[in-house]
């Protein structure tokens, strides 16, 4: 079966009183992850059903992929933090598809997906991971990594494979990964990453000026 991570989006409030748990999506959260939905949608990727964690910015994140992807959605406490692999099982137990995307958080889902393929990396927010799983060996593997770094950053973190903008010089092995898709959805995947970026470059240029 194919297991989609989705990490909610940006959800830091600075000057939070409240619990942790209620924090919602920023603004910003919010537009970057209408952008990665959008990737998503135009790679056609359609999963069965996404499950979530019910905290408000994970809730959020899947609300806005459903939407997208024209998917049911439901609910699962054992996506809030604390998931690992026994919470895995579970929630594969409860809802089954052959194409399920799951929503929650770090450091959760970069543990579990190191757990089940092996690969070291860390799942950016509103980061995807596309892991295809034996459900009854519990392994998986790795397909893909949709982050918004390059490959000289993925090489200082340590992060591959990682879909990147290098696939314009260098095609869809620019980072030593081979992949299924075509030239097409690398591209779907490029524009998606250059939206995500020019809205951070956004954010950072709406900050004050210090006096």
């Amino acid at each position: 079966m194919q297991l989609y991570f989705l990490r909610h989006g940006e959800a830091d409030w600075p000057g939070w009183t409240k619990p942790d748990d209620e924090r919602p999506l920023t603004d910003f959260g919010k537009k970057e992850v209408r952008q990665v939905a959008k990737f998503l949608n135009r790679l056609k990727v359609k999963p069965g059903l996404i499950v979530t964690s019910p905290l408000p910015r994970a809730l959020q994140t899947a609300e806005v992929a459903a939407e997208q992807l024209k998917t049911k959605l439901r609910q699962d406490e054992a996506l809030e933090p604390g998931f690992g692999i026994s919470e895995l099982r579970t929630v594969l137990k409860r809802h089954r598809s052959k194409v399920l995307m799951l929503v929650g958080h770090e450091p959760d889902f970069s543990s579990v997906i190191s757990a089940l393929s092996g690969a070291c990396l860390k799942l950016s927010k509103a980061g995807v991971a596309l892991v295809d799983i034996d459900p009854e060996a519990r392994e998986g593997r790795l397909l893909w990594l949709f982050l918004a770094i390059n490959c000289a950053e993925a090489a200082v973190t340590g992060v591959r494979p990682v879909i990147s903008h290098a696939f314009a010089q260098n095609g869809p092995q620019g980072c030593g990964y081979r992949t299924k898709y075509s030239r097409k959805d690398w591209r779907a995947m490029i524009l998606a990453k250059q939206s995500v970026l020019r809205l951070r470059l956004e954010k950072q240029r709406a900050k004050p000026v210090p006096a």
